[in-house]
């Protein structure tokens, strides 16, 4: 007797929409058709390629991630849907495919609010995963502080100037707690000034904290850059009410050397230095 395996494990093409419910190995190249889901709420190791035609779909759920071993890859025809997210450990870990040579990704998150916020720049064409440090996936028994992170990719090149070139699809986790980053103000507190403080600890390896305080309500950007001018993260992109601050930012995915962080907030503009060593 023959044993059939699914094409989830043994390759082929999936003739409908499937789950991975258990943690499972792809010994094959698989294909996804227009018009399919390929669902992830386990572990999926993937030894060969999965490809994935226009109109097809890979979604990893909560608890779900996709490991790569020998070689194994997921190649999308349409770029725009390439976006997924491993959510089986601590941070989601976003993961697309490469767009080409000479390019940047924009990575943006909606979460806790309405709006979607520039949160990270990869100035790299070769890099083609993020961990979101900032947010941190819920595991066990639903919580209070328990919320929606949604993500999506712009990718550009430089003619000039910065341009768009094309944007993911809008990929979700649906269990994170509340956002790293703390307010120290009460209603009894009136702040009169802004200010942008010396992080700490500094020089720090290689998290660090950063405080800032808003008189008013404004909108808010705390950008982090290279001693070269060029952005390495975005920490904070959005509106914020008059107060005090303090968000973790970790570097552990930067090199040793000098750093500039940079406040904006209506017309007040401040920077500061700080030192990485490892």
């Amino acid at each position: 007797l023959y044993n059939i395996m699914p094409a989830v494990v043994n390759g082929g093409q999936i003739q409908t929409s499937e789950t991975i419910n258990q943690n499972t190995t792809l010994e094959d190249n698989l294909t996804i058709t227009a018009g399919d889901t390929l669902y992830i709420n386990a572990v999926y190791t993937v030894r060969d390629t999965i490809f994935v035609n226009d109109g097809g779909f890979v979604k990893i759920n909560h608890g779900g991630a996709i490991v790569f071993e020998d070689g194994g890859a997921l190649v999308y025809q349409n770029w725009s849907d390439c976006l997924v997210i491993n959510q089986n450990a601590t941070h989601p870990k976003l993961m697309w495919q490469n767009y080409g040579t000479g390019n940047r990704y924009k990575i943006y998150r909606q979460k806790d609010n309405p709006y979607y916020q520039l949160i990270a720049t990869i100035h790299s064409d070769t890099i083609t995963t993020y961990e979101d440090i900032y947010t941190i996936i819920a595991f066990g028994l639903p919580q209070m502080i328990e919320t929606i992170a949604n993500y999506y990719i712009i990718v550009e090149a430089y003619k000039r100037i910065w341009m768009a070139k094309d944007t993911t699809n809008i990929a979700g986790v649906t269990r994170t707690v509340a956002n790293i980053e703390k307010a120290a103000a009460t209603s009894e507190t009136i702040i009169t000034e802004y200010n942008l403080l010396q992080n700490y600890p500094n020089p720090f390896n290689p998290v660090t904290t950063i405080h800032y305080q808003l008189a008013a309500d404004s909108r808010v950007l705390l950008t982090v850059y290279d001693i070269l001018g060029d952005e390495v993260a975005v920490l904070v992109d959005e509106v914020k009410p008059m107060g005090k601050y303090e968000i973790t930012f970790d570097a552990s995915t930067l090199s040793s050397g000098m750093y500039l962080y940079k406040l904006t907030a209506g017309n007040y503009t401040k920077i500061q230095k700080m030192l990485l060593l490892k």
